[in-house]
């Protein structure tokens, strides 16, 4: 993303958001499609969702996500895993402040400008994914999703997995 101005008024010539995705992206004629986006919490990135504990228990065949029939896509908010963040952009100190609203944004830019869609079928969001997701329509106006469910990972890692 070229030129992507904060809301602090602060602007990076080129902010990278970084994702992976499961399963394949259908299109159906009047727009509608089977993409979920996955926002992961505060500490984590997108790899978290691919542990076994979480990947094994929603992503298989007949789970919840099962990748055979939607489209996952689960991106490192700005700051988090591979995207643009100070340790990876020379920019130390100087990176733009960034708040929910700035990864709002750059989650829109991704799924228009990048996969090229209008909607997505579901999002999820764990902890500060959760939060960051009702605001988008506070950010972006009418722009939605067709469902939203936001998560909060409300046990530690090692009481959930058991």
């Amino acid at each position: 993303m070229e030129d992507f101005a904060f809301d602090s008024g602060e602007i990076i010539d080129s902010l990278s958001i970084s994702y992976q995705t499961l399963g394949e992206l259908k299109v159906n004629p009047d727009g509608s499609n089977n993409a979920v986006v996955l926002l992961h919490g505060t500490t984590g990135s997108s790899a978290h969702f691919l542990v076994e504990e979480f990947a094994g228990a929603l992503f298989n065949p007949v789970q919840p996500l099962d990748a055979n029939e939607y489209f996952i896509i689960m991106r490192d908010a700005i700051g988090h895993g591979n995207s643009s963040k100070p340790s990876n952009t020379g920019l130390r100190a100087s990176f733009p402040k960034y708040q929910y609203p700035d990864m709002i944004r750059a989650d829109h830019l991704l799924l228009t400008e990048h996969f090229k869609l209008n909607r997505t079928r579901l999002t999820l969001g764990v902890s500060m994914g959760g939060i960051a997701e009702p605001n988008r329509t506070r950010v972006l106006g009418g722009w939605c999703h067709e469902r939203h469910d936001a998560w909060v990972w409300s046990c530690g890692y090692d009481s959930c997995k058991q």
